[in-house]
């Protein structure tokens, strides 16, 4: 029987991983929001990786301008 699982949400991955169910790799922040961090083995990176972040729309077709004060704080926080 082959047996797998997905978790879209970061704070639900931890769960498993603190109980030895597997590993992950996450940004700090997440593990520091993580209510048992202690629970964690957490590794430093000899070189610190980023990747880039995309902001995709369907061509042709204008955003509500509802999305224009989430765009403008996104933009902010990667600046």
């Amino acid at each position: 029987m082959k047996i797998s699982g997905y978790v879209n949400q970061l704070a639900q991955i931890l769960l498993p991983v603190s109980k030895g169910l597997g590993f992950t790799v996450l940004p700090t922040g997440v593990i520091d929001g993580f209510s048992a961090p202690k629970a964690l083995a957490c590794f430093a990176l000899e070189k610190p990786i980023s990747q880039t972040v995309y902001l995709a729309q369907k061509r042709h077709r204008a955003l509500p301008q509802r999305y224009e004060p989430v765009i403008a704080l996104i933009e902010q926080a990667i600046q």
